[in-house]
């Protein structure tokens, strides 16, 4: 193989890496973030406005926030 094509993909490597931490290292401080968000708006739109929150978590804040689901 040649040496050119070999650093590349070692750098192709390296940079793939660094893209998978730095996106860990998003998700681990946008979790908490999301997580507030959710459950802010569903307790104030079911205690609040009396609104079932089955409903609210579909209709309102699963189309806002994409991360939504993942999130109990």
């Amino acid at each position: 193989m040649k040496r050119w094509v070999k650093w590349s993909m070692v750098g192709t490597g390296i940079m793939l890496a660094v893209f998978v931490v730095a996106a860990g290292l998003f998700m681990q401080k946008a979790g908490p973030i999301g997580s507030g968000f959710v459950s802010k708006y569903l307790c104030s739109s079911t205690f609040i406005s009396h609104r079932d929150p089955e409903v609210v978590f579909r209709e309102d804040v699963v189309p806002v926030n994409p991360l939504a689901p993942f999130f109990d």
